[in-house]
């Protein structure tokens, strides 16, 4: 199964392909790539759980770049992005991925994408939207900014470690300065939740 019959599928219904893989180790790909992607200064602001392709091995890979940032791009770059950005925005389907700071039209960073991988892991784990009912564009948006979205122990499957609840919610926080990884992404590396991943192994797709 290649990488476009695996996209294929996971477009079809990406919750099955998430369950029939060990959901840290596919958030530990997600990391990985993250980490990467950062380290040549691109924030990718539109991560969604569709943009996850797997390859034949359980392996993923992060695309969806028509929305990115450049990190250190000047006032003058960020005010043309941010044009683009705000279109985007006004009418995208994936608003509930985007953080606050991305529906405030501040320069997004690195924290924005933590954001975006804590709302697809509450996803893929529950199966629920983070934000549910039958809300409109506009609806999701004034949630997203003014109401606390938090994950309980109770919404988790119950074979979840508690330590699971505690890396969505540190992921989640409306703060970009109170959000986990705003110090670094080794910060989400060594959460507890994570404390026993191979990293270097995956990183090198060897057998874990």
């Amino acid at each position: 199964m290649g990488i476009r019959q695996s996209y294929q599928i996971q477009n079809e219904d990406f919750q099955e392909i998430f369950q029939a893989f060990n959901q840290q180790f596919i958030l530990a790909c997600l990391i990985l790539g993250l980490e990467y992607i950062h380290s040549n200064n691109i924030v990718i602001v539109g991560l969604k759980a569709e943009n996850i392709l797997f390859d034949e091995y359980g392996y993923c890979c992060i695309s969806g770049f028509e929305h990115a940032f450049i990190e250190d791009d000047s006032d003058d770059e960020f005010e043309e992005q941010n044009s683009k950005q705000q279109e985007f925005i006004s009418k995208s389907l994936i608003t509930q991925y985007l953080a606050p700071e991305v529906l405030l039209r501040q320069q997004p960073s690195f924290e924005a994408d933590y954001y975006s991988l804590g709302i697809i892991l509450y996803e893929i784990t529950t199966g629920n939207k983070a934000i549910q009912g039958n809300y409109t564009h506009e609806d999701v948006i004034r949630t997203i900014l003014r109401d606390k979205i938090q994950v309980k122990q109770e919404d988790l499957p119950e074979d979840w470690d508690p330590f699971g609840a505690d890396f969505m919610n540190k992921l989640i926080q409306k703060k970009p300065q109170n959000r986990m990884g705003y110090y670094g992404i080794e910060d989400i590396k060594k959460h507890s939740w994570l404390k026993n991943m191979p990293w270097q192994k995956i990183q090198k797709k060897k057998n874990c």
